[in-house]
């Protein structure tokens, strides 16, 4: 079976946190723009929260180019396997290898295949929920 994508619990985590720090951040300009603080007391909180969204951005960013990483390997080998089960079939076609051993073949590579196209979309689904603009 694929090897989990970074847990999803994490990955939600992450991006919720990222949504709450800007959140806050808008209010806080809020606050500022309405009067309520001064630009000192805006200057330290935002600088405070800046950190801390910076840190969750560079998680992100860090499993993100893992699970890129990953989705790439996993299509590359999707890719040699639908190859593999072509140049299986050619060779039961011109006689190299009987129909028994290419259906045996063939059932192997097409279970490689539905679990790469398995981790394939939970990847895509993990990246589709880090976002881009991290």
């Amino acid at each position: 079976p694929p090897a989990p994508v970074a847990p999803e619990a994490e990955i939600r985590k992450l991006v919720a946190d990222r949504a709450e720090l800007e959140k806050k951040r808008g209010k806080l300009r809020s606050l500022l723009d309405g009067g309520k603080i001064s630009e000192k007391t805006f200057k330290k909180l935002d600088l405070e929260l800046e950190e801390k969204l910076a840190e969750v951005v560079e998680k992100l960013k860090a499993l993100r180019d893992g699970i890129e990483r990953r989705l790439s390997d996993a299509k590359a080998a999707l890719e040699e396997r639908k190859l593999e089960r072509e140049e299986k079939y050619a060779r039961m076609e011109i006689g190299d290898i009987s129909r028994e051993e290419y259906e045996a073949e063939e059932a192997r590579i097409s279970r490689e295949i539905r679990m790469l196209e398995e981790e394939i979309a939970q990847l895509e689904e993990a990246l589709e929920a880090i976002g881009g603009e991290s």
